[in-house]
């Protein structure tokens, strides 16, 4: 997955890679000029939607937030309680086997991992 990933970044000349002269396992990834500037760009943006996002909120209100939500996360991760990403991963696997894709709404993962995983289950799932 991370593999075509680079791959794509490459292929936009945002980045280029070679291989370290000491173990040939391991690239050396660098951002092109390309790829800098539209980090920047990317900066910029975000910065600006987190700061409408926050109009009116108190900068430590927002840090409690972020602890909040992840404890959260931790306490979920303790009771054993799946991401997301882990329900795609296990349902990909299995509809992917049947020749099946998997429906394009996250919020029908949930449903599909529930459902007896058969073709009229992943077809199902997709029709939706």
């Amino acid at each position: 997955m991370v593999t075509r990933f680079i791959d794509r970044l490459e292929a936009a000349r945002l980045i280029t890679r070679q291989r370290s002269g000491r173990d040939r396992r391991h690239l050396i990834i660098r951002p092109t000029g390309k790829g800098k500037r539209l980090a920047q760009d990317l900066a910029a943006v975000f910065g600006k939607v987190r700061k409408e996002l926050f109009v009116g909120t108190l900068e430590s209100d927002i840090g409690q937030l972020g602890q909040l939500l992840s404890q959260l996360h931790e306490n979920a991760e303790r009771m054993g309680v799946p991401s997301k990403r882990d329900v795609q991963r296990r349902q990909i696997g299995r509809c992917g086997r049947q020749g099946v894709g998997l429906p394009a709404n996250p919020r029908q993962l949930g449903e599909l991992s529930a459902a007896p995983l058969s073709v009229r289950a992943c077809d199902a799932a997709i029709k939706r």
